[in-house]
């Protein structure tokens, strides 16, 4: 994977769309792509700024917190903006598709407009690799 410094993040702020947003977020939490695109509103805590993955969707079989940042926040908010209404159990970053994730491609698409090399799994692997 190749880092394209701040600017990648940058530019993906300056993209437009669902599949732009899950992406960013996802580089924010260093969370699967899976985890991201079928996160539901109810898993989200805006004011203590966590987000809170059950047990059962966690490879390791136990619940995880994971903190998020200012940028996290407001990437939500900004899904909260762009909703009609928010219901309990639809996801955040919605699918094309009423009542479906973001499709398995969608994260890959941003990068690919951008012309990027890097990969939705590099960045999760980044923080692996350098935690």
């Amino acid at each position: 994977m190749t880092i394209n410094g701040g600017g990648l993040c940058c530019q993906l702020a300056g993209q437009s769309g669902v599949s732009a947003r899950a992406l960013d977020f996802l580089i924010l939490t260093a969370a699967r792509s899976g985890e991201v695109r079928e996160v539901p509103w109810g898993e989200l805590d805006l004011i203590a700024k966590v987000w809170t993955v059950p047990a059962v969707k966690m490879k390791a079989g136990r619940k995880h917190r994971v903190p998020l940042s200012s940028r996290a926040v407001q990437i939500v908010a900004e899904m909260v903006e762009n909703r009609s209404e928010v219901v309990e159990g639809s996801y955040v970053f919605p699918g094309a598709k009423h009542g479906k994730p973001l499709s398995v491609m969608a994260l890959d698409m941003p990068l690919r407009r951008l012309k990027s090399s890097d990969t939705v799994h590099g960045f999760r692997s980044s923080f692996r690799d350098w935690g």
